[in-house]
């Protein structure tokens, strides 16, 4: 090979393909391999994700013979690129059989099969995927980060998991980013936290297990945090239904929940926020009673729409509103006795109404309009 190496262009391309299939190379591992059948040594990101596999030419034997590297590559060396559904398999393996010691190993080369399969889980085999569901492959935070979210609950034991093994926690270890692989979907902050298989009925009820949790442990000083989490759930929803497969019974638990994100002021159910206050006629707050969708989760506003939501703050809006602070004040027992939020309910009450003027609704749209009413009690806002 030596020899075949310093002979010109013409010669060498007359016996190089018989020259592919030699077995004269001694992989890490001692082995006899074709070098086609071994991977590039220079790639960090090869040497990292097939640690220990021994497909590898061995260095000292390219050092002491002088093979250079374009001669290998001229042999059919393997890239990035060559990597089959059975390297994956065999990658996955590894990290289940590798024994203790070898976490920071193990750790290195888990992240790199999850950033292998991010950008080409097209190309892998489902055969392939049905296999590593049942190996621990999957890193577990044990420590929970410093910024997740105070008030939700933090379950991370294991070191390592099986894909099925961490659907079962039933999306207890949620952290930020989120991937697909095939029919899995992984989130995962520098490491893998949890892999959904099989995003069926059952499955579609834990993501809003997951947004209820969210929306019952929320903190507005740790708002930036929420959101990032719920974006990736949505975003996740948001796709099952762009494609059809978002089905009934989530969407009839959806309405029913307070599952929309607000810009800083929780999760809020459709019937009172907005996708965006633009209306020129609103110059004022209308918290507590309507709310505008957190930007972060803007991309999926026609979700949202679509399960009741309002673009805009429209006449209707401003209609139901002046409904529901009627309604707040209907008997004595649900008056509330703090004077400022009285005070503040009758300015609001101005301002929709003067709001209502300013858009010129046609006369019988308005004649079910509810007005405030002078009131014997001055603690009492009557319409």
């Amino acid at each position: 090979m030596i020899y075949l190496q310093d002979r010109p262009p013409k010669v060498l391309n007359n016996v190089l393909e018989k020259a592919k299939f030699l077995k004269f190379m001694p992989s890490t591992d001692g082995t006899l391999h074709s070098v086609n059948n071994l991977f590039d040594p220079t790639s960090n990101f090869l040497k990292n994700l097939l640690y220990g596999e021994g497909v590898f030419p061995n260095e000292n034997f390219i050092q002491e013979n002088g093979i250079n590297q374009s001669f290998l590559q001229s042999l059919g060396l393997k890239t990035e690129d060559n990597i089959s559904s059975d390297d994956v398999v065999q990658v996955a393996t590894s990290i289940h059989m590798f024994v203790n010691g070898m976490e920071e190993k193990k750790n290195t080369k888990a992240e790199k099969l999850i950033s292998y399969l991010k950008e080409h889980e097209e190309h892998i085999k489902y055969k392939a995927l049905q296999k590593i569901k049942g190996l621990k492959w999957v890193p577990i935070e044990h420590e929970k980060p410093d910024d997740y979210p105070y008030k939700l609950g933090w379950y991370g034991s294991k070191t390592f998991c099986s894909p099925d093994e961490v659907k079962s926690m039933q999306f207890k270890n949620l952290n930020w980013n989120s991937l697909s692989i095939g029919n899995a979907w992984i989130c995962s902050q520098n490491r893998l936290l949890l892999v959904i298989s099989g995003v069926k009925n059952q499955n579609q009820m834990m993501l809003l297990n997951t947004i209820e949790m969210l929306s019952n442990s929320y903190e507005r000083r740790q708002n930036a945090e929420y959101l990032h989490i719920t974006k990736h759930i949505i975003g996740y929803l948001f796709k099952l239904w762009e494609a059809g497969t978002l089905n009934d019974e989530t969407i009839k638990k959806l309405n029913a929940m307070d599952y929309i994100p607000t810009n800083s002021q929780g999760f809020k159910s459709a019937h009172i926020v907005v996708q965006e206050i633009r209306n020129k006629h609103i110059n004022y707050i209308l918290e507590p009673y309507i709310f505008e969708l957190a930007r972060d989760v803007a991309d999926f506003s026609k979700l949202f729409i679509e399960l009741g939501m309002k673009g805009d703050v429209d006449f209707h809006v401003l209609k139901s509103l002046l409904q529901r602070i009627s309604a707040k004040y209907m008997s004595e027992e649900e008056t509330p006795a703090d004077k400022n939020e009285l005070e503040k309910d009758q300015t609001l009450t101005y301002n929709i109404l003067k709001s209502i003027v300013d858009m010129e609704i046609n006369k019988s749209e308005l004649s079910e309009i509810l007005i405030p009413i002078n009131s014997s009690r001055e603690e009492l806002h009557r319409f």
